[in-house]
């Protein structure tokens, strides 16, 4: 996502994550992720993750799936703080989440995601994420898409608020 306004960069973050399930169809299944994550507007210039875990599907019915995911990541990040100093972390975390995603009527999706990841030594003092979204099938190649994405830092680095969120909206178009 990136917005620019008179040569300024207003908004400006992104990540890409990619994640491969092993015999996804099976109750219990191996998985490993990736993940890479910048947000200017926070000074996080850069962070990036992986790890490997194992997947608990605990609902799967025609129109809902619901899965437990829990494992361990190796997490890298690097801040810039107001006053340009770097803060730059290497950790070993614990992540954990649940998840549900069904078809609520013929053209109406539901995906709902939480996540836990704590460092062991610290895990009362998470990072979690609440990712919502809500696909809408307006025709066979357009669909309207609200999103709402909520996270709660309990150590957040620098000024960085403890707790952020943002809502989207959106046409999609899929061909």
């Amino acid at each position: 996502e990136l917005i620019n306004v008179d040569g300024a960069s207003v908004i400006s973050n992104g990540y890409f994550h990619l994640r491969s399930t092993f015999n996804e169809n099976k109750t219990v299944s191996p998985e490993i992720f990736t993940q890479y994550q910048y947000n200017e507007n926070l000074g996080l210039n850069e962070r990036y993750l992986a790890g490997g875990s194992v997947r608990y599907r605990f609902l799967d019915r025609q129109d809902i799936r619901g899965s437990l995911v829990t494992g361990a990541m190796f997490e890298h990040e690097q801040w810039r703080l107001e006053d340009g100093s770097i803060v730059e972390n290497n950790l070993l975390k614990s992540t954990s989440n649940i998840a549900v995603r069904g078809q609520l009527t013929e053209t109406t999706q539901l995906l709902l995601i939480g996540y836990y990841q704590a460092r062991p030594d610290q895990f009362f003092k998470p990072r979690v994420t609440s990712e919502n979204q809500l696909n809408m099938q307006i025709s066979k190649y357009l669909t309207y898409r609200v999103k709402f994405t909520l996270t709660y830092e309990s150590e957040p680095i620098g000024e960085t608020p403890d707790l952020i969120y943002t809502l989207k909206n959106g046409l999609v178009f899929s061909f």
